[in-house]
């Protein structure tokens, strides 16, 4: 009754309303499947477990980070970093940090995994950040973090 009142009787406002209203239901419950089993929480988990691992300091400086959220609640979380080291101080760096974190090298040393994580290290091409004048003679390197 109320409905009808507001909208003078016609239909075709009902039906948008409705429709509306539906849409922000599945809208949101969409939205929603995306923190399942513990979403933001594994989340502050693995940026916290790559600040430990290669805390960023004077030497070591960010460039960008990326979290990439999964329907489930499984989260991505890449960092590029950058630094005046050369490649080998660097890995070495890094490997030592994760052993000392409790990450177990698998593989040879291509990934590390702690409990339900998984870290890879990989060098980034040069030719991506070409513009980038502060990267010029730089080692630039990504640590991804991948928890399920």
């Amino acid at each position: 009754m109320w409905l009808k009142l507001g909208t003078r009787g016609d239909p075709r406002v009902i039906y948008f309303m409705i429709a509306f209203a539906v849409f922000l239901g599945l809208r949101g419950a969409y939205y929603k499947l995306y923190d399942l089993n513990n979403g933001p929480e594994k989340q502050k988990l693995i940026v916290r477990e790559v600040d430990m691992v290669m805390p960023i300091t004077d030497e070591i400086r960010l460039q960008r980070t990326k979290v990439t959220e999964h329907i489930g609640g499984s989260r991505d979380f890449e960092e590029t970093l950058f630094t005046a080291l050369d490649k080998e101080e660097v890995y070495y760096l890094f490997k030592k940090n994760a052993e000392n974190n409790n990450w177990q090298a698998v593989d040879n040393g291509q990934y590390f995994v702690k409990d339900n994580m998984k870290m890879s290290f990989k060098y980034v091409d040069v030719s991506e950040y070409n513009n980038a004048k502060h990267l010029i003679g730089k080692t630039i390197f990504r640590i991804r973090v991948e928890i399920k």
